[in-house]
């Protein structure tokens, strides 16, 4: 699977990176929502997205506005380590999941084996 993460967090990307490789998983990175849009728009055959909900450039959600603008049929689960996020109000609004920081890579994988 070729998976997209977007996270300002070096340090989470690089976690990622190295746990999803080791799976076997092609992963490609972004540092911001801009970054990620502009990769996408390169080569949109991604097929999983991991993305922060807090970046500097802009909301997480964000990252679904452009895929629907764009007519992307790519999962997005969303990553954040804030408490005041609604698991509902997103995936009303398409994300297929929502993990919390710090990541535990179990769960990350039992939300991705259930899209």
């Amino acid at each position: 699977m070729k998976i997209l993460i977007i996270d300002d967090e070096p340090q989470i990307i690089e976690i990622l990176e190295m746990e999803l490789s080791d799976l076997g998983h092609i992963v490609v990175s972004a540092n911001s929502i801009q970054e990620a849009k502009e990769k996408l728009h390169a080569n949109a055959a991604v097929d999983l997205i991991l993305s922060d909900m807090k970046m500097p450039d802009a909301d997480g959600l964000e990252i679904l506005n452009y895929l629907k603008s764009k007519n992307l049929q790519i999962p997005v689960i969303f990553i954040s380590g804030s408490l005041q996020i609604d698991i509902n109000d997103l995936k009303a609004k398409g994300a297929k999941g929502f993990i919390m920081k710090p990541i535990d890579i179990d769960d990350l994988l039992g939300i991705m084996n259930s899209i």
